[in-house]
């Protein structure tokens, strides 16, 4: 097992590091990243939570995204380096690294013992896929490694407290806040974890196993329902929407 684990975490700072290497020179790549650095600067308090209180621009145009976990840590990036561009690269590899960490994690708990390997190969299909090449060395794409690095953490948190009989696990909901509010792909928890929690139940019996799977995805359900409510709220004031309003509309696009 310790092996395994020094393979996987060798295998990510190696794919990592190359990334870096590769990309640390090509600058703040994306039109958006420069809006979306100035958007997320923080000159004190109220800034700070305006990074809760406003939309992934700040305005109305270029889309109506709610992603303040990107927001914060374009934030305190700017603190430490301002617009250096190496900085943000090297955020970025390190972000990547810890994805290809989670997925292992992931794959780890799914498949136990002898899945391992099977975990490692996971890995490398991860760190290895092409696509990669085009999110990563782009700090403003950087919502979508966040969310997959909560996402799995989230689900492999998730599953061990299922199988140590665990019903509520607020790991489990501070992560799914995470990945929710770092992009809006990460409502799919809401059917994964209880999926998840079925797959990985030690209870013998379908009908037991259901009735855990879905006692214990209550908190996620909650924290997914406020997050939703939270989002409405934000962006329909900055399109001039009723918070009601807004909150069906954004509930229809995700679960229609």
């Amino acid at each position: 097992m310790r092996r395994a684990l020094a393979s996987a975490c060798a295998l990510a700072a190696i794919s990592a590091g190359s990334l870096f290497l590769r990309f640390h020179d090509v600058g703040l790549g994306g039109w958006d990243t420069y809006p979306l650095i100035e958007s997320s600067r923080v000159r004190g308090v109220g800034d700070l939570v305006g990074l809760f209180r406003s939309s992934l621009m700040g305005h109305e145009t270029g889309g109506l995204y709610y992603r303040p976990i990107v927001k914060l840590v374009f934030s305190l990036e700017h603190a430490l380096w301002g617009v250096w561009g190496p900085g943000y690269q090297l955020v970025d590899a390190l972000c990547f690294g810890a994805a290809a960490l989670a997925v292992y994690a992931l794959a780890a708990r799914l498949l136990p013992g002898s899945g391992r390997l099977a975990a490692l190969a996971a890995l490398v299909f991860f760190v290895l896929h092409p696509v990669h090449a085009t999110v990563v060395p782009v700090p403003s794409r950087r919502a979508d490694v966040l969310c997959v690095l909560f996402m799995c953490c989230t689900l492999a948190v998730h599953a061990r407290a299922v199988a140590a009989g665990r019903r509520l696990a607020p790991g489990t909901a501070l992560l799914t806040a995470l990945a929710l509010l770092s992009k809006e792909t990460a409502f799919l928890l809401v059917a994964l974890v209880p999926l998840l929690g079925l797959l990985a139940s030690k209870r013998t019996g379908l009908g037991s196993r259901l009735r855990e799977a879905i006692l214990s995805s209550v908190g996620v359900v909650v924290v997914a329902g406020g997050v939703l409510g939270l989002r409405a709220a934000v962006l329909g004031s900055v399109a001039g929407e009723r918070p009601f309003d807004a909150m069906r509309r954004h509930a229809g696009a995700f679960f229609a």
